[in-house]
C-alpha cells in the first residue's frame, strides 16, 4: 500500500501467462462482463463510473436478488486454507526491460497496478460478470499508464475464493483510446489456475497458432 488510501499490486508475469484479448487464430468467445450496470449509474453521462458512481452501484449490487452472476461474491474456495499476503515487491526492486517486445519468451516482467480503493478486491468482486470496470494506475518497464480499466475475468478462474491470485483483464484504451502497451490495447493476465507448470496455456496457445499457421499454406 504507496498510502493511506491507495493499495499497490504487483502482478509478476511470464508470457505463459500474458494473453491478447484475441489472439490472431483463435475465434471470439461470449463475453460474460456483459450484465449492464454503467448505463443505470453513469450519472456524468461520461461511458464509465467514477469512485462515487460506482459505490451506489456497489450498493444495489448488495441488495438480495440484485447480486452479479456466477460463483457469488467470494467464489468458491472450497477447502482452501486463508490467502497468506506474497512477497512485497515495489518498482525498485525489479529489472525494467522497456526495449524487449511485450511477448518475448525471455522477459519475466513485473506489471505494477495501483488502486485508489484499498477496499480493491471486493469492488473487483461486486463488479464481477458486469459491464464495470475499475480504473488503475499501472507500471511496467517503468513506464507508467493511467487510467487503466481492471475487471477480474474468466469463471472458474474467479471461483479460487478471495485473496487468492485470479485472472484480470487490463484496458490500457479504458480512458485515453490512443493508450496501448507494446501495441495492445487490452491485455489478459491469467492465474494458470489448477495448472502449477504455469505453461499449458502458452504451449496450446503456440500448438493452434502454428496449426493454423500451416492449414492456410498454399499447396503445391
Amino acid at each position: 500500500m504507496t498510502n493511506r488510501s491507495r493499495a499497490l499490486v504487483a502482478v509478476l508475469v511470464s508470457v505463459a501467462c500474458l494473453a491478447p484479448a484475441s489472439p490472431s487464430w483463435a475465434q471470439a468467445a461470449p463475453d460474460i462482463q456483459d450484465r449492464p450496470i454503467v448505463g443505470q449509474f453513469d450519472a456524468d453521462k461520461d461511458g464509465r463510473l467514477n469512485a462515487e458512481e460506482r459505490q451506489a452501484a456497489r450498493a444495489f449490487l448488495s441488495q438480495p436478488g440484485n447480486g452479479v452472476r456466477g460463483f457469488g461474491r467470494g467464489g468458491r474456495s472450497g477447502n482452501r486454507p486463508p490467502a497468506q499476503p506474497g512477497i512485497r515487491v515495489t518498482p525498485a526492486d525489479v529489472i525494467n526491460q522497456p526495449d524487449a517486445p511485450l511477448y518475448d519468451e525471455a522477459v519475466l516482467r513485473t506489471l505494477f497496478l495501483e488502486l485508489d480503493n484499498p477496499d480493491w478486491e471486493a469492488e473487483l468482486v461486486a463488479f464481477n460478470n458486469t459491464d464495470v470496470d475499475v480504473p488503475a494506475t499501472v507500471t511496467v518497464d517503468g513506464k507508467t499508464y493511467r487510467n487503466v480499466g481492471v475487471h477480474f475475468r474468466g469463471n472458474s478462474s474467479f471461483g479460487v475464493g478471495n485473496g487468492y491470485k485470479r485472472s484480470l483483464n487490463l484496458k490500457f484504451d479504458f480512458v485515453d483510446e490512443d493508450q496501448s502497451i507494446g501495441g495492445y490495447r487490452t491485455l489478459n493476465l491469467l492465474n494458470a489456475n489448477v495448472d502449477p507448470s504455469m505453461m499449458r496455456d502458452r504451449k496450446s496457445t503456440r500448438l493452434n497458432s502454428s496449426h493454423v499457421k500451416r492449414s492456410r499454406m498454399p499447396s503445391s
